[in-house]
């Protein structure tokens, strides 16, 4: 997904991740590259311009993924936040 300029794939993986983010454990989304690749690489922009096509449902993954929280995952959580918070400022303004 991170190297993939192929939109159509793009959005059907981004569409799979959701339906199972409920399956994987915390630890996976917390300790890998996935929150990154959703805030840095597909909500906001793909290769240096920005695709709203992506935004929804990138949102939607970061969403399941901060409603699942633990204590044990707090400040991954918030930092979770933060960035997204972050990026969405950039593309806003």
């Amino acid at each position: 997904m991170e190297n993939s300029q192929h939109a159509p794939l793009i959005q059907a993986t981004l569409d799979t991740l959701l339906r199972f983010l409920n399956w994987i454990p915390l630890g996976y989304m917390y300790e890998t590259k996935l929150i990154s690749t959703l805030i840095y690489k597909v909500c906001i922009t793909t290769e240096k311009r920005n695709v709203p096509m992506f935004w929804k449902v990138s949102l939607k993954c970061l969403t399941e993924i901060a409603g699942a929280s633990v204590s044990q995952y707090e400040e991954q959580h918030v930092t979770l936040f933060t960035l997204t918070m972050m990026q969405l400022k950039q593309v806003m303004f």
